[in-house]
């Protein structure tokens, strides 16, 4: 929107009945202005999407499935807090964030909790301290 080129070639898709509306960049900059509040969400919304983007570049420029996967893993026990995280994604979206097929994910999946990498639960996934280290 306040980019020097704002065209944002997205796919939107709508269940029900809907109504688009264009705001322009000055009525946006004066609600930011006249609200705090929303000038709070709309750069936490940025810095959100701007965090979106790095992940990605950073998932495309590690070479192997499982370098991604794991710094993907890695990145999301540091968010959780935790070695044993819930996959906040279906397999599927995790696939499509990593760049390849979801049967890719779950052979690599099988194959990392077959070397003792982690262990697998559904949507728990709990890790192996020694893969922060390895990786």
């Amino acid at each position: 929107m306040f980019s020097s080129k704002p065209l944002y070639p997205h796919t939107i898709v709508c269940e029900g009945e809907c109504r688009i509306v264009r705001i322009d960049t000055d009525t946006v900059f004066d609600f930011c202005i006249a609200y705090p509040g929303f000038l709070r969400l709309f750069l936490k919304a940025a810095s959100d999407n701007t965090l979106l983007v790095n992940e990605k570049l950073t998932n495309i420029m590690h070479r192997s499935l499982r370098q991604r996967l794991v710094a993907y893993l890695k990145a999301e026990s540091v968010r959780q807090h935790s070695a044993s995280i819930l996959l906040p994604v279906t397999k599927t979206h995790l696939a499509h964030i990593i760049g390849v097929q979801r049967t890719s994910i779950s052979r690599e999946l099988a194959k990392m909790q077959k070397e003792g990498l982690l262990m697998c639960e559904k949507k728990k996934i709990t890790l192996d301290r020694s893969m922060f280290n390895r990786y």
